[in-house]
């Protein structure tokens, strides 16, 4: 598998390396080199000790129903509905200048 490390380097000296997607384990260390060799260790032994299955979960319901959905193009053969259209972009536009 591969992670991402965050890895920086540190006012004072040394370097501390993060796991991205897990903030809980970092290491610390005097050289970048040892940084990482830490942190694989620890992500080594976090996989050595559980399981990585991914799940799925079902998108929530919409908590507003989607009404329009039932009038979508109701009007699509009404011959002034273009013009209604284009009036309101015209209103939008002058209105959004200002």
């Amino acid at each position: 598998m591969t992670y991402n490390i965050l890895i920086r380097k540190q006012a004072k000296g040394g370097y501390v390396a993060t796991a991205l997607g897990w903030p809980e384990f970092v290491a610390e260390a005097a050289t970048r080199v040892e940084a990482l060799e830490r942190i694989r260790a620890i992500l080594a032994g976090l996989v050595a000790r559980g399981e990585l299955v991914e799940i799925e979960l079902p998108l929530p319901q919409s908590l507003v129903p989607a009404s329009y959905a039932e009038t979508f193009g109701a009007f699509r053969q009404d011959p002034t509905f273009k013009r209604f259209v284009n009036a309101t972009r015209t209103y939008h536009r002058a209105r959004n200048r200002n």
